[in-house]
């Protein structure tokens, strides 16, 4: 014999398929939720980690700064030091290289003559006085031989004066003249005076008499 089901089955099962949906949405929710906030974890970590890196940068690059700057510290003082260094190296040069000039000057300088200023810049100029003409033309041959010159002496400028008041007055012979230096003797000095200003007046008195 057939049997009837009067229950309302078709009731129940609609039913249960609709907890199970109900279950399986839940369980989606959950795994998404799950997910966003692993996701959410991973990226927090990771830019904790970026952070972390960005600051150590920041502080290796303020270290490489500073010691960037103590560098270029040191850089401007050896510079400093070596213009320095070069500078007394020019000036010790410089002074026996004056003292040489000084010395061959003081050889040549012929009798009657008185040297007033000695100055160099990129040649000798030599300013004096002399008793006539002639000892300017001996003072001009003595130079033209000496050593550590290059070229003629060249005489500038010859003019009458006169030293002294009165009885006391001398005509003299002012003169100026050039000199080329050669390399090794080239700017030994800016300006070097031959005698102090007295002792100028006396050496044009010695001159005159």
């Amino acid at each position: 014999m057939n049997s009837i089901n009067l229950l309302p089955w078709r009731e129940a099962r609609r039913r249960e398929r609709r907890r199970q949906f109900h279950a399986l949405l839940l369980l989606a929710a959950s795994a998404g939720l799950a997910l966003v906030l692993l996701g959410g974890a991973l990226q927090a970590h990771w830019l904790a980690v970026q952070d972390s890196r960005n600051q150590w940068l920041r502080s290796e690059n303020q270290r490489l700064g500073s010691q960037l700057d103590e560098i270029r510290q040191l850089d401007e003082a050896l510079a400093l030091l070596e213009a320095r260094r070069t500078a007394i190296e020019g000036l010790q040069r410089s002074r026996g290289q004056a003292v040489q000039l000084l010395d061959a000057l003081a050889r040549r300088v012929p009798a009657g003559i008185a040297l007033r200023s000695v100055r160099q810049a990129d040649r000798v100029t030599l300013i004096g006085w002399a008793q006539s003409n002639a000892r300017v033309s001996g003072l001009l041959r003595e130079l033209d031989r000496m050593p550590g010159m290059t070229g003629t002496p060249e005489l500038i400028e010859i003019k009458a004066a006169t030293l002294g008041q009165g009885r006391d007055a001398r005509r003299l012979f002012e003169f100026t003249l050039t000199l080329q230096p050669a390399a090794s003797m080239a700017n030994p000095l800016s300006e070097a005076k031959a005698d102090r200003h007295a002792g100028q007046h006396r050496n044009a008195g010695e001159v005159a008499r």
